[in-house]
């Protein structure tokens, strides 16, 4: 199944530079056949690149519009997200930045890293999210590598999904995932290793650092927060390996097989009115 890329925008040092295509994009179940371009899986700016970049696939007469945002713990869900874009035909525009979780620019934790290209990065989403017609959906997730330790980001972040579903933006809020031991991706690719369990976590350790955006935004009632631990979890252990796919491609990330394999869960947490023709 394809799904077709309809814009290109981006913005480098002040400079804006807009592209029209109609070329077809490959979705999950062909993503590696490496034969369409642009692939959806490079639609994001790299840490401390002072850029803004948006991307949009799917319909030109879509049901409904769909914006994913955030950072790279964000972007490992473009595949399954494509995914539902296809069965419920969605547009789907994706606004990511590496190390960058979404937050309002004016309330930036000051103890937050990348400040100088993360400030500006949420500006420019912010404005961009202003001047367009409002999403109907935007789903979001953010790396607690960065939240956890920062001050304020509870007020931070609150602050900007308010500006969204001000405008009656339903918001899908994807709590962020268990991580894995040191080392757990080549620890993964030993057979023997992932049989005798060597390369599980315990989940007192996978979640130790604990998403502090789900109580943030929990008294906003346009936000779904969906949790996907027990995917990933049992009452004690993280599996480094479920369901026949490798769950992660660094310590902290998953990988593009794992992701899949958490479709049925963001599709449950999708608001029930946008997967439905509007009446």
């Amino acid at each position: 199944m394809l799904l077709r890329f309809t814009k290109y925008f981006l913005v480098v040092a002040g400079i804006c530079l807009a592209v029209a295509s109609g070329s077809s994009v490959a979705s999950a179940q062909t993503a590696d056949s490496g034969d369409s371009q642009p692939s959806p899986n490079m639609c994001h700016v790299a840490p401390r690149v002072k850029a803004f970049l948006v991307c949009t696939y799917g319909s030109d007469q879509p049901t409904y519009r769909v914006a994913l945002t955030g950072d790279s713990h964000a972007m490992q869900y473009q595949m399954p997200v494509l995914e539902l874009a296809n069965k419920y035909g969605w547009s789907v525009t994706f606004v990511l930045k590496s190390a960058c979780p979404v937050v309002d620019p004016l309330l930036y934790p000051i103890n937050m890293s990348n400040k100088q290209t993360c400030s500006w990065w949420n500006d420019k989403r912010e404005k961009y999210f202003k001047k367009q017609e409002p999403f109907d959906l935007v789903i979001n997730s953010n790396s607690t590598y960065i939240t956890h330790y920062a001050k304020n980001i509870d007020e931070a972040f609150a602050s900007t999904v308010k500006k969204i579903t001000d405008r009656k933006t339903q918001f899908l809020l994807i709590r962020d995932n268990p991580k894995g031991i040191p080392g757990v991706a080549a620890c993964s690719l030993n057979s023997a290793k992932v049989l005798r369990g060597r390369c599980d976590n315990k989940k007192t350790s996978a979640m130790y650092l604990s998403d502090p955006l789900p109580v943030a935004v929990a008294k906003n009632q346009q936000v779904v927060v969906a949790d996907l631990t027990s995917f990933y979890c049992d009452k004690s252990k993280c599996y480094a390996n479920r369901f026949g796919s490798n769950v992660y491609r660094d310590d902290g990330h998953v990988s593009l097989h794992w992701a899949l394999n958490l479709l049925s869960g963001i599709d449950a947490a999708v608001p029930e009115n946008l997967k439905h023709p509007r009446l």
